[in-house]
This record gives structure tokens, sequence and C-alpha cells, in this order.
């Protein structure tokens, strides 16, 4: 039967359509293979496409309605590495109507093809979360229907093309998270499209540009750059943000008041940035605000009342700021509220117990400010309440006993302020408590009993309050505590030896308490996790267990001003994380272990005050990180060691009080880091003070005094500029000093004491004889004079007696006109008077002694026990 025409035709189109159809679909299919085998070879495995399988059932594939071409390419998160060349691209851009390409999350390096700018129906381009590296081709803004963009999370560097402000169908811009730096473009927020914009976290700089009137602008992410200057004000012109992120910028001014226009705003973050003036007023037109975070900014004023009727809010994050006045009442109307940070401000007053009624409050931050009065009832019944945060106010009275009820407390730090009576019992019921701070407050009686049997806590500090009793060797009963500080109470009894036992425990202070007895610790008691141990200032005897050198992981370790006794254990040698080992005033004895070389780690030794005795160990110059060597106060015996100038990073070193013999080293010149304090005093050196020493410009504090020491000052010394205090009394010390040291002398004088030949008169019109030749000239001036003598001396004899008619008759006058405060007369000093009993006297010429002073200098009165004088100094 013959076809009719139209069935003819229908099946023409039928025939032309299947053969279009494989067409195309051949054609896509193809060009995703051809771009496939551009990739890695471990990529291409990733990428199982076979011919036996339909093209648009592909992973990854999408097709357009008509079911032989590709829509979108989706090859997010599977894996993919190496680099995308400029060929694969290209096949890429071969489908000629893909509108997605999705490439997020993979492992590709190298730069972005520019040609991907050929991918003319590209609409949606998605490479985030990858290592793409170099700068954005500008090609990619010439794509015309181009919409969404998303290159964040990668290395880019570079600026932003000037080509994106072309891009009239942008709705997102995603450049987050790279390395971009430079101006963004003039006219990027002029976009008529521009919805979404994630600048955030790059390197640009500059002011902000304008944004357009209108402002399609939703959601604004420029936080973490370096923008400067205003936000513009324009930003009123964006009717429909939601939310704008600005924070960590370097931002300044006052914050524009035109929220007003921004009704639909949700979030806002400024923090982190140099914002001045108070919180603008037209924020309280935001009834949608949920977040409002402006700390860590400049800004004062007070917290507004109005704050409390934004009902939605959440979130209030001022933290960081100078504001001041109360905390406003009108905060307990926030039924939402969850996050309240208000710390580091000058907030003062009261806390308002209407804060109790806001339930939903999981976190209270006020710590940091001045604010007095009680602990408000109310805020300890919060039900969701997780940390509250009170320290460093002016809070008295008592913890409520009401604090046992906030079950889900978490964190409580309550230190630093002014409270007083015991330790509520309701603390022991908070199960999930890991963190409880009351240091430095004034509470007493004893820790209760309960405290960590059941609960989560892993940090304890109760420091500086007068609190007593036995420490509760259940303090750790929940294998949990890490950090347990009780320093600087009244704690009795002996060393809770079970508490140290416990395997989570890293961090022991009970340093200041009346502990006693002895440490009883052995073999079977070795806590390796343990790394800072400070027992200081307790009444603890015995000797020091040798077990301690098998706590493995101490690096700090402070036992001094105990009663410790016996010889240093060498097992202490064996700690090789040890930083800081301080044992001074004990009754140590016996030598410095060798062990204690082997400590590398070492930075500050501090053996003081003890009755070691023994040499320096040499092997010291092990210890290359040490800065603070203490070894005062023993009775160390030999020459202090050359090796010492070895110690490069030494800052402070004491060896006064000793019986340490020889001269001082040249070498200790080299210590260039010496910066605090050289004490070498009370020993019994020799020799001259090294020129070597004048190296040491940043030496405060040089102490050689009561030693044998002799010759002159080293004029080097006078490039010792940064000294504020020097003593070399009592040695045999002569010429004169530095002339860097003379407001040293005047400032102490008594540091400078016990040297008869030293030169210390400093007037203008003398100057001192210096070293050998005045002592070869004063030999010779002692021979002509006793040869003179005798033909002077009848010359002499007669004078006498008109020398002292003449001096009765100046008495006499002088009693009349110079008179003391009391009316005491006034007579020349004795002349057998020594310098230091006129220093004495005067109280180092002190001010209530001065009489007069003139142009060559100034008139003391001294008092010698028996009668008034005076005397002129040229200081």
């Amino acid at each position: 039967m013959a076809k009719s025409p139209a069935t003819l035709l229908f099946h023409f189109f039928f025939l032309l359509h299947s053969s279009l159809y494989a067409v195309s679909s051949s054609s896509d299919r193809d060009t995703l293979l051809a771009f496939r085998s551009e990739l890695s070879a471990s990529s291409q495995k990733l990428l199982p496409w076979n011919l036996t399988t339909p093209m648009c059932k592909w992973s990854g594939v999408s097709c357009h309605p008509d079911g032989f071409t590709v829509k979108s390419l989706n090859l997010d998160n599977l894996g993919l590495s190496g680099m995308l060349t400029p060929a694969a691209a290209s096949k890429i851009c071969n489908l000629n109507r893909l509108v997605v390409l999705s490439l997020t999350v993979n492992n590709f390096t190298g730069t972005i093809p520019r040609e991907l700018g050929n991918c003319s129906s590209l609409e949606d381009l998605e490479l985030s979360d990858n290592s793409f590296s170099g700068s954005i081709p500008p090609e990619l803004f010439e794509i015309k229907g181009l919409a969404e963009i998303d290159l964040g999370t990668n290395d880019l560097t570079g600026s932003i093309p000037i080509q994106v402000t072309s891009c009239t169908t942008l709705k997102f811009l995603g450049l987050y998270s790279n390395n971009l730096s430079g101006h963004v473009p003039e006219g990027l927020f002029r976009l008529p499209e521009l919805r979404y914009a994630y600048l955030q976290a790059n390197a640009f700089i500059g002011k902000v540009p304008d944004f357009g009137l209108p402002c399609a602008l939703i959601e604004l992410m420029i936080n973490q750059n370096e923008f400067t200057g205003f936000i513009p004000r324009s930003l009123g012109n964006c009717h429909n943000l939601t939310y704008i992120y600005a924070s960590d910028n370097k931002f300044d001014g006052v914050i524009p008041d035109v929220f007003d226009t921004v009704l639909s705003l949700e979030i806002l973050d400024l923090s982190g940035n140099g914002f001045v003036g108070g919180i603008p007023e037209s924020l309280k037109q935001l009834e949608n605000l949920s977040e409002i975070v402006l700390s860590q900014n400049n800004l004062n004023g007070s917290i507004p009342w109005w704050m409390g009727s934004l009902s939605r809010l959440s979130l209030i994050s001022l933290w960081g700021n100078h504001i001041d006045g109360s905390v406003p009442r009108s905060l307990g109307q926030l039924k939402g509220l969850k996050n309240l940070f208000l710390s580091e401000n000058k907030l003062e007053g009261l806390l308002p117990p209407e804060l109790g009624n806001c339930t939903s409050l999981v976190e209270l931050r006020l710590q940091n400010n001045l604010l007095s009065g009680s602990i408000p009832k109310g805020i300890c019944l919060l039900e969701k309440l997780e940390i509250l945060y009170l320290f460093c106010n002016n809070l008295e009275g008592e913890i409520p006993q009401e604090i046992g009820r906030a079950r889900s407390l978490v964190e409580l730090g309550l230190y630093n302020n002014s409270l007083t009576g015991s330790i509520p019992e309701g603390i022991t019921n908070l199960r999930n408590l890991t963190y409880l701070s009351l240091a430095y407050n004034h509470l007493i009686g004893v820790i209760p009993s309960r405290l960590g049997l059941d609960a989560s806590l892993s940090r304890l500090d109760l420091t500086g309050n007068l609190l007593w009793g036995p420490i509760p060797s259940s303090l750790c009963s929940s294998g949990r505590l890490e950090v347990l500080d009780l320093g600087y109470n009244s704690f009795n009894g002996t060393f809770p030896v079970e508490i140290v036992q416990c395997l989570s425990l890293y961090r022991v202070i009970l340093s200041h308490n009346f502990l006693h007895g002895s440490l009883p610790l052995n073999s079977t008691k070795i806590n390796p996790g343990i790394s800072h141990f400070d027992l200081k200032g307790n009444m603890l005897k015995g000797s020091i267990p040798p077990v301690l050198g098998q706590w493995s992981n101490l690096s700090m370790v402070d036992m001094s001003e105990n009663q410790f006794n016996g010889n240093i254990p060498p097992e202490i040698g064996m700690l090789k994380r040890l930083q800081i080992l301080k044992l001074s005033s004990n009754s140590l004895m016996g030598s410095l272990p060798p062990g204690l070389c082997n400590l590398t780690q070492l930075i500050k030794l501090d053996l003081s005050k003890n009755s070691l005795t023994g040499v320096i160990p040499t092997h010291f110059t092990n210890l290359v990180k040490l800065q603070s060597l203490r070894l005062e106060d023993n009775k160390l015996t030999g020459s202090i060691p050359v090796s010492l100038s070895s110690l490069e990073t030494l800052y402070e070193l004491q060896l006064g009080s000793n019986m340490l013999q020889g001269s001082i080293p040249e070498s200790l010149g080299n210590l260039h880091h010496l910066s605090f304090a050289l004490n070498l005093s009370n020993n019994m050196l020799i020799g001259r003070i090294p020129a070597s020493l004048g190296k040491l410009d940043k030496l405060q504090i040089l102490d050689i005094s009561h030693n044998h020491i002799s010759g002159e000052v080293p004029f080097e010394l006078n490039n010792m500029f940064s000294l504020v205090s020097v003593n070399i009394s009592y040695n045999k010390l002569s010429g004169e000093l530095p002339p860097t040291w003379i407001t040293l002398l005047l400032s102490s004088p008594h540091s400078f004491l016990g040297n008869p030949e030293l030169c210390v008169y400093v007037n203008c019109g003398n100057q001192c004889e210096r070293g050998e030749n005045h002592r070869s000239r004063m030999r010779g001036k002692r021979i002509a004079g006793l040869t003179l003598g005798i033909i002077l001396s009848v010359v002499i004899f007669c004078f006498i007696f008109c020398f002292v008619v003449a001096r009765r008759i100046h008495c006499q006058w002088a009693h009349l006109q110079v008179q003391t405060m009391d009316g005491e007369a006034l007579e020349d000093l004795p002349h057998d008077l020594k310098f230091e009993e006129i220093m004495r006297a005067s109280e180092n010429l002190g001010e209530k002694f001065l009489i007069g002073r003139g142009i060559h200098g100034s008139v003391y009165r001294v008092d010698t026990g028996l009668r008034q004088h005076q005397q002129k100094f040229g200081l």
C-alpha cells in the first residue's frame, strides 16, 4: 500500500533527527574521551567512561533535554590531579553547549588555562578547592553569558582583572582564600546582577569601591584583607544585603550610620578593624538582625538600650573596645540570645540580674572589665550555659550555691576578683565541667572533698587564695585532670602522692604552701607525662628522689625554697627535655653532678643558696641553650672556667658568694648576650679587671665587689652604656673611673668604697693622677720632702705661732656667721677622717645635710659624733 505524503515526511524528519543525534552525540562523546586523554594517567583511571555505556549516563556528565549534547560536566571531589593543560581546556570548549563546568575539590595544579575563555556557552565555572596558581586569566570574564565563577581556595596571585567590570551578567564571584592582592577594580560593586561577592582571605588593599544604585548584593564578604579608609556610605544602596563580613581589615573612622535602608540585614561583622565612635543608631531598625559583631575596634560610648529590642539577636560581640557604662538591663529581653561577648572593655556597675532571663544563653563572657557587686543567682540557673567567664573584674561576695544547678557548664572562670567565702559544694555536681579557675580571690576553707570524683575536670586553678587543709587525693579520680595549680595558698599536710600517679596530669603547681615531710616517690609511682613540676616555697625535706630522673617528659622543675638536703641525684641528668631546673635555697651539698652537662635543652639553671662544693664543671659548654646560670651563695672552689664564654645565649651569670680563686677570664667579654647581670662578688678573685668586659654593652648589672682585684679600671669599660648598677667596692683598685661611670658613682657612692687608691674626686678643676706614673712621682716627692724638711723646719716653726693666732680669730668669726639648723656651730672636718666615714655620716651626701652650693662645689654638714663639721665636695 502506498504511503501518504505525511507519513513519508514524518519518516524523513525522524531519520534526519536520528542522524543529527548520532552525529552530535558522537561528537561530544569523542570530545569527552579526548579531554580525558589529556589528564594525568592517575586521573584517567578515575573516569571510567567507555563506549558501551551511553554518554549521558557517564559519571559527572549531564545532557540537555534533547539527549545528545552535554550541558554539565561535574567532576567534583574525584581526586583528579596534575595540570589542566591548554589542550584539555580546548577539548572542553569543543562541547558547544556546555553550560556548567565544575572541577572543585580536586588536586589540580599549575595555572588556569586561558583557553577556558573560549567556552562561549559557559554560564557557571567552578574551580575552587584545588591548587591552581598564577594569575586569573582575563579571558574568563569575556565569556558573554558568565553568571557564576568560583576560583576560591587556590594559590592564585596577582590582582583582579579589570575585565570583570564588563561582565554584566555576573551574579556570583568567588575569589576567597587565595593570595590575590592590589586594588579591587572600581565598578565591581556596580555590576547590576552581582548578588554574591566573596573576596575574603586575600591581601587586597586600598579603599572599598563604591556600591551602585541600585545595588543587587545579598552577601558581601571582604573580611581578612588589608582594606583601609572608610566603608562607603553607598553601602546603604544595597537594600537586599543579608550578610556583611568586613572583619580583620584596616578600616578606620566612624561606622557609617546607613543601616536603616538595609532592613534585610541578618549578620553584621566589622570586627578586627580600627573603627571609632559609638554603635550606629540606625542598627535599631534591623528587626532581622541575628548577629552583631563589632569586637576588636576602638569603639567608645555605652551599649545602647535599644539593643535589647532586637528580638532575633543570637550573638552580640562587642569585646575588645573602649565601651563604658553598665550592661543594659534590656538585654534580659533577648530570649534567643546564645552568645554575649562584652569582655575587655570598661564596663562598670552591677551585673544585671535580668541576664538570668536569657534562657538560650550558651556563652557569657564579661571578663576584663570593671564590674562590681555580686554574681546574680539567676545567671547560675541558666540550664544551657556552657561557658561563664567573669574573671578580672571587681566582683565580691560569695559564689552562689546555685552554681551547681548550671548542669551544662563546661568552663567556669572567676579568677582575679574579690570573691569571698568557701568553694560551693554544688560545684561538685557539674559533671560536664572541664575548666575551673577561682584563682586570686579571697576564698577560704578546704577544697570540697567530692571535687574531681564525678566531673570531667581537666584544668583546676585555685592559685592565690586562703585555702587550707590537706589536698584531696581524689582530685584526679576521673582520670582526666591535666593541669593542677594550687600555688600560693595555705595547704598543709604531706605531699599528695596519689595525685602525681594520675597519668593524664602534665602540669603540677603546689608552690608556696605549707606542705611538709619528704617526697615519697619511688619507681612504682612513675608518671612519664608530667612536664611541669613546681613545689617551690614549702617545707619539704629529705633528699630529692632519684626517680624524678625517670619522669622523662619533665621540662620544668622548681623545688627551691624548701629544706631538701643531700646530694643532687645524678639521675637528673637523664631528663633530656628539661629546660628549667631550680633547686635554690635548700640545704643541698656535694659537688655538681656531671650529668647536668647532658641537659642540652636547659635554659635556666638555678642552684644558688645551698652548700654545694667542688668546682664548676668545664663541660657546661654542652648547655648551648643556657640563658641563666645561678650558682651564687654556695661553697664552690677553683677558678671560673674559661669554657663558660662559649655559652653564647647566656644573659645572666651569678657566681657570687663562693670561694672561687684566680682571675676573671678575659674570654667572659665574648658573652655578647649577657644583658642582665654578671655577679662575681664575695669570692677570692685576684688580678685585674679584663678590658674585654667593655664589650658587654648590653649588661645592666656588674658586681665584682669584695674580692682582691687590683689595678686600674680599664677605660674600655666606658663602653658599657647599659649599666644601671655597678659595685666594685672592697678591692684594691686604683686610678680614675671611666667617664660614663660618674653618674653611677653619684647615685650609689657606697658601691665604690674600700678602694683606697681609687680616685673618686671629679671636680672640674682637678684631674686624677693615673697609675704607676702617679705612684713614682709620689715616691720622688717623699724623698725630696725628706731632704728639704730639715732645711725648712726652722722656717716653718717661725710661722706656727702666727698661724695658730689667725686660726683662733677665724674660728670665732665662723662661729658667728655659720650656724646649723638648730644653732650649733660648724667646723671643718678632721683631717684624718676617711672618705667612707664622710659618706656614711652624710647618708651618701643626702639633701638634708646640704648647706649650700657654689661654682666650685657644695658644702655639707657632717656629724662625726662629737661635733658637727662642714666639708666642701666637688662631686
